[in-house]
């Protein structure tokens, strides 16, 4: 997570490296991950070891023994970097509201950040009542799309950070009346990054247009990994904090050669 920057452009962009496989570091060396990401300034991180138990199958249960395994790697950046670093856990809606209350319940001491997506997004009703139910901040709705859903998402389901994905959810138009809507509500939102180079360039510009955006997400191995071969520039990332590429419009373009690559898929629609 990084934070939005509300200062002159930098003109660089960070360097592109293939060695970053976050993914599994998150399970097997989360307080060398969290270290890493420390060293680079950004002082937020988001991961799921809830996802790797068995009980995530069906997500009507889980199990004290479960539950101890999936807080280990939160534990572990805690006795390693303190509260230097701030947490979040995302659960991709795979769990049931029973099992919902226990895993917040069980990351309560942690001091959270955020908990985010704990159960299923169309049972907005348990939502609400997680979030009643918990001193943890929830957010979500990365996967939700249209006003009135976003609404539903701060009304009923009562959470701390609304969530949206620019390119999932409608636009950018979409994007920044739901952030209009949040802080309306007197709540925070969050944009969310892993669709590709431009809904995160897209992000990034509203991320610094909106008042009641603290973080911009982004998925380092996909940034540093293969986000600059699909455009000719990235948001520039320093110290922690993204800002906007120095070009006009969303300050990056299509690689002109990107349709030709062997692994495209080229889609064309006309109108009738």
């Amino acid at each position: 997570m990084l934070r939005a920057e509300r200062n002159a452009a930098a003109n660089t962009v960070a360097a592109y490296r293939r060695d970053l496989d976050d993914l599994a570091a998150q399970l097997h060396r989360p307080a060398e991950l969290a270290g890493s990401l420390l060293d680079e300034g950004v002082r937020g991180m988001k991961i799921w070891p809830f996802d790797f138990v068995g009980a995530a199958a069906d997500g009507r249960g889980i199990s004290a023994a479960e539950i101890v395994t999936a807080l280990v790697p939160f534990e572990n950046v805690r006795k390693a970097h303190g509260d230097s670093m701030r947490l979040k856990a995302e659960l991709h809606g795979l769990w049931h509201l029973s099992a919902a209350k226990k895993i917040a319940a069980a990351l309560e001491p942690l001091g959270m950040d955020w908990i985010e997506d704990p159960v299923w997004m169309d049972h907005m009703c348990d939502l609400g009542e997680l979030v009643r139910s918990t001193s943890a901040p929830i957010a979500a709705g990365e996967t939700l799309g249209g006003i009135g859903q976003i609404d539903t998402l701060l009304q009923v389901g009562g959470v701390a950070t609304a969530i949206v994905d620019v390119t999932w959810g409608g636009g950018i138009s979409f994007a920044r009346q739901a952030a209009i809507q949040a802080q309306a509500a007197g709540k925070a939102i969050a944009f969310h990054d892993c669709s590709g180079p431009v809904t995160l360039a897209s992000s990034t510009h509203l991320a610094l247009a909106c008042a009641n955006v603290v973080e911009q997400e982004i998925t380092r191995a996909f940034y540093y990994g293969w986000y600059h071969e699909l455009v000719d520039a990235l948001p520039p990332i320093e110290n922690g904090c993204i800002r906007t590429p120095p070009g006009p419009g969303l300050g990056l373009e299509l690689r002109p050669e990107l349709e030709r690559r062997a692994d495209a898929t080229v889609r064309v629609s006309r109108a009738s």
